[in-house]
């Protein structure tokens, strides 16, 4: 199989996971124990030097970050419609959308993630991280909210790679206490999206 695919379900890899589902491609996953430190391995680091997942193996070649892997994926399936197309303004804006998940939107999950289970306790601060965190979690859910008061989905009524990573992020925020999601129209959107015919069901990958 010339797709190969590196992570847990229950990680961002879900994203990849995801995206070749929609796209219809078949892949193999490998899944990695981080209980084991399967992801700290000298092989897999020699693939993903962060040690962290997904990692996606396209016919001997390397690609790592969610983001990426989603678009690589998208772009090697133009007739799926899950990126616009190049150069166009609408790509441009899946573009936009999907900087502002990352940057603006899980950013500060994983800041809390982070000081919560990931850091040596004795690192952890998450009394002051915390707070700050989830203030800038919600106040960059206003243009979330805004965006999808025009439409189904991030772009209108295309459903792209943008939306992907947006509602697996806002499934991550629905797990930390404080996150605000709650409003009927990021509700709405994330119900939309988990009944995409397509959406995968995590527990045929565990």
């Amino acid at each position: 199989m010339s797709l190969k695919l590196y992570g847990n379900p229950k990680s961002r890899a879900f994203r990849a996971i995801w995206a070749l589902t929609e796209a219809e491609l078949p892949f193999e996953l490998i899944k990695l124990d981080f209980t084991k430190q399967e992801n700290k391995s000298t092989e897999y680091l020699q693939l993903n030097p962060n040690g962290k997942v997904p990692t996606l193996i396209d016919n001997g070649q390397v690609l790592y970050e969610s983001p990426a892997i989603c678009v690589h994926i998208a772009d090697k399936t133009p007739e799926k419609g899950l990126m616009p197309k190049v150069g166009s303004y609408q790509r441009s804006l899946a573009n936009q959308w999907i900087s502002y998940c990352m940057a603006e939107l899980e950013a500060h999950l994983w800041l809390i993630s982070r000081h919560t289970f990931v850091l040596p306790e004795a690192e952890r601060k998450l009394d002051v991280v915390r707070p700050f965190a989830l203030k800038e979690f919600n106040k960059s859910m206003t243009a979330v909210e805004a965006q999808l008061e025009k439409g189904n989905y991030l772009l209108g009524e295309q459903f792209t790679v943008a939306d992907i990573l947006m509602a697996q992020t806002l499934l991550w925020a629905a797990l930390i206490e404080g996150a605000n999601i709650s409003s009927p129209v990021i509700q709405a959107y994330i119900k939309r999206c988990k009944e995409r015919p397509l959406y995968p069901n995590i527990k045929n990958y565990l």
